[in-house]
């Protein structure tokens, strides 16, 4: 090693490294397809460091992670799902004992490495990405971390390392990727300059300005400013309204912790306050924590809104502590509370929740005169507590809080039911919740899907990164506090790219694109005997299907669910469409994919970086028929002797895997197992005594009717399944017999 490679930690031996540049090769005989490299550990300020690596080249399916670890490892959430493969579950593996914080290129994702499910994101990145990492607080057990894109602070996170665990990580999947990794001064981030903030790609900064970009009418974004407050004061001015801001304008000024989303808003989240200046009210740590100020606190353009930190004791921003803060109105102050500051500190906090609203931030602003001396006293004299503050109204603690579902019988207006925070349809034809949805919140159209009108449309004009958005399929008595999908006999396709069957267990989604900003969702619905069947398109590709059982109250209705921050889409409700809703059997691009493969052909590969998680599922758009009963894949490269792809039969494009009516008939090729589910209770397996799949072999599946008598190839009826290979071929007329390579579908119907 030479030049700054003797600053590496350890690394891969698979990488070459020179000086400052790492080369990695394709990882294909790595095991776990990864490569490491470890840099000397962080140091707090002022002597700390910023590591940043440059990536100057990286393969299409090459994926890079950067962060912070004790461990050479960083895994993100799929690294832990369950192994349909090997029975094996995430419970069962080894689990990480120390934490870590890793960026990923091909999610976006910032993902703590202990804390599953705890990930925020920042966007994706690629070749000619900076990505960055430096200490922000440091203390003996854990620390906050700031991570940068290209320069800026884009995210601020703890995590749970002591300061000699702090090495910044990298890890490469696949490759080829070539990078330059640096080591420097922390990067200086001055907190009068807006362009330091941490800010979201809808917040437009011009100088000492603040501005919603965007035409949406509810899309609340908020920055934070790059270091706590520190016993010192700040301001904002409402220097313009948009078009859809009157009256009272909807801006929020606050202080939050150290880790908080993009999109929260002071005051209704843990450690935060926040002045609302279109209510005239001041929130603190949640939504139901409010003081009213009254009529004369609210805040119009041209209004200066005021927010300041106060200490008793140390004057040390960092400490937690008792602090006073207190908020202003043009000036006069208008509320004060005693809080706990928490560890890191108090970080200045604006949110702007109207398109074309603009606000001027004043970092150096005086603070008002006030009586700080008696604030102090009384502050002695109380053990802590002011004795003459205001009390926050509190919520009725006899309702009971669900942690999800609520049961809304809803406001019904015209033919429309929604629960009260959605507040119904626009006028100009979209809908948008009013307000932050800590619980799911639904708006249904009372009219339904049906034979005449079987189609169902949502145009999604503004997600925003902590907003989520679910479309589909509920009934005429439940409840609208829930998601389309989340109760029985519904289904729902959510942004997060999951077709959920009548429950919100893992088992029970399909895990397909993800959607978002500009994209379509439709809903179409089709008849096939005593089932109703809904496919869920993008775009008007086909995503997946579910299925709901056949009622004669006709109250198939179409509904979209949001829960978090408010987004904004466009419905065009049940219509009948302009043409029919087509898709080849023999395109590959109109089957039904996990997001994880690719298609180019009549070729079907998974992604690199996916080959070392689940097994990812290829479904044909419409069922086996007597015309095309049979169809067969040949095995042009496995990447791994442990694994292989695996044929057979299902019905679980549309049918939940825990529903009773479950059928799958599958050939696994790499071990030669038959595995057969939805017959019995437990799977039942047979092994073939025959030599294991190989490259170039070809694998067939079909089904042969036995009903001759039966017209319609979709209705239920006894099937006999064959399955054949180079070295195996199983027929059989008996379609109940289980000695033999033969499997019977029993009472199949729509076997894709």
């Amino acid at each position: 090693m030479d030049g700054q490679s003797e600053k590496l930690k350890g690394f891969s031996s698979v990488l070459q490294v020179n000086g400052n540049q790492i080369q990695v090769p394709d990882l294909i005989d790595e095991e776990g397809n990864v490569a490491f490299a470890q840099f000397e550990a962080i140091q707090g300020s002022p002597n700390g460091q910023h590591f940043s690596i440059e990536i100057n080249q990286m393969d299409e399916d090459a994926a890079v992670s950067f962060g912070v670890s004790q461990l050479p490892e960083l895994r993100d959430e799929s690294d832990d799902e369950d192994d349909e493969d090997t029975g094996t579950s995430s419970s069962s593996k080894k689990r990480r004992e120390t934490d870590g914080l890793g960026y990923f290129s091909d999610t976006g994702r910032i993902v703590s490495c202990l804390r599953t499910g705890n990930s925020y994101h920042r966007g994706k990145y690629k070749k000619g990405s900076s990505i960055g990492v430096q200490g922000d607080y440091i203390t003996d057990k854990k620390s906050v971390i700031l991570f940068f894109r290209d320069g800026k602070p884009i995210h601020r996170q703890w995590v749970s390392l002591p300061p000699a665990d702090l090495f910044p990580t990298l890890n490469v999947w696949w490759g080829t990727t070539e990078l330059t990794f640096q080591r420097t001064s922390p990067l200086q981030l001055e907190q009068t300059n807006l362009s330091c903030w941490l800010t979201d790609e809808t917040m437009v900064v011009t100088d000492d300005r603040l501005e919603l970009n965007g035409d949406v009418e509810m899309a609340p974004s908020t920055t934070v400013a790059p270091h706590p407050l520190n016993d010192d004061y700040f301001e904002i001015k409402i220097e313009r309204a948009g078009q859809l801001s009157s009256g009272s304008i909807p801006v929020v000024i606050g202080l939050t912790s150290a880790e908080v989303r993009s999109h929260t808003i002071p005051g209704t989240v843990m450690e935060s306050l926040g002045y609302h200046g279109d209510e005239g009210k001041v929130y603190h740590e949640d939504s139901e924590k409010t003081h009213n100020l009254g009529d004369n606190c609210k805040c119009v353009t041209g209004d200066t809104m005021g927010c300041g930190v106060f200490y008793f004791e140390v004057k040390d921003p960092r400490h937690g502590q008792k602090v006073a803060v207190y908020f202003t109105k043009n000036g006069k102050h208008v509320f004060h509370k005693t809080v706990n500051q928490p560890n890191g500190g108090f970080y200045p906090t604006v949110t702007i929740k109207h398109a074309g609203d603009i606000v001027s931030v004043n970092m150096t602003a005086a603070r008002p005169s006030m009586d700080f001396e008696t604030w102090k006293k009384e502050f002695s004299k109380g053990g802590g507590a002011f004795s003459d503050l205001p009390k926050f109204t509190m919520p009725d603690q006899g309702k009971t809080q669900n942690l999800e579902d609520d049961d809304l019988e809803g406001i019904t207006v015209q033919e429309y039911r929604f629960a009260e925070e959605i507040g119904g349809m626009k006028t100009n034809g979209t809908v948008t919740p009013s307000q932050q949805l800590k619980k799911p919140r639904m708006i249904q159209c009372t009219n339904t899907l049906n034979r005449v009108m079987p189609d169902f449309t949502v145009a999604i004009s503004d997600l925003g990164y902590d907003s989520s958005v679910c479309v589909g399929i509920t009934r005429s008595s439940q409840t609208v506090g829930t998601l389309p999908g989340h109760l029985s006999e519904t289904v729902g396709y959510d942004c997060q790219g999951r077709i959920f069957q009548g429950a919100r267990h893992k088992t029970a989604y399909m895990d397909v694109e993800e959607y978002g900003k500009g994209d379509t969702v439709g809903c179409h619905l089709e008849y096939s005997g005593d089932v109703h069947i809904l496919s869920f398109t993008k775009n008007g590709r086909l995503m997946g299907r579910g299925q709901v059982s056949n009622s004669n109250k006709n109250d198939l209705m179409p509904s979209i669910g949001f829960k978090y921050m408010p987004s904004t889409v466009r419905p065009k409700w049940p219509h009948k469409p302009a043409q029919p809703l087509t898709f080849e059997q023999g395109d590959l691009d109109s089957w039904i994919k996990t997001h994880r493969l690719s298609v180019s052909g009549n070729v079907i590969t998974v992604r690199k970086k996916a080959r070392k998680t689940e097994p990812q599922m290829f479904t044909a758009p419409h069922p086996l028929t007597k015309d095309r009963s049979y169809f067969a894949l040949k095995v042009l490269a496995r990447k791994s002797q442990k694994k292989g792809p695996t044929i057979g039969i299902s019905n679980i494009s549309h049918v939940s895997s825990r529903s009773s009516n479950y059928r799958d008939i599958r050939f696994y090729s790499h071990h030669n197992d038959i595995i057969t589910k939805g017959l019995s209770k437990k799977p039942t397996k047979e092994h073939l005594d025959v030599p294991a799949g190989l490259t170039n072999d070809t694998v067939g599946c079909g089904v042969v009717f036995a009903e001759s008598d039966q017209p319609d190839d979709r209705a239920k009826q006894f099937v006999i399944v064959v399955l054949h290979s180079q070295w195996y071929r199983g027929v059989t007329s008996d379609p109940r017999a289980t000695g033999r390579r033969l499997l019977s579908g029993g009472h199949l119907a729509n076997l894709w």
